[in-house]
């Protein structure tokens, strides 16, 4: 086991933004938020999927931004984005 420190959450969010490839959004905010939450209340412990029993439950976690509120844009399915005539 080993615990998820401050210094970690810079080098996850340049994992993520990489990784997710833009699809993802900037990760800026969820960097500050998670720096946030553990000045807060302390370093998170990570685990070993090798840790986990057979018989425990474990419930899968992610932060989206359906609403582009992050600075993304919104598009219902019944909607066509409009193109610009250049």
């Amino acid at each position: 086991m080993r615990n998820l420190t401050i210094e970690d959450v810079e080098y996850l969010a340049m994992g993520a933004a990489v990784l997710g490839t833009g699809g993802g959004g900037d990760p800026y905010l969820g960097k500050l938020m998670a720096k946030r939450a553990i000045m807060e209340k302390g370093e998170v412990s990570l685990i070993d999927v090798e840790e986990i029993s057979d018989d425990c439950l474990v419930i899968p976690t992610a932060l989206m931004d359906p609403n582009g509120l992050n600075g993304g844009t919104r598009c219902h399915a019944r909607e066509t984005p409009k193109r610009r005539r250049t």
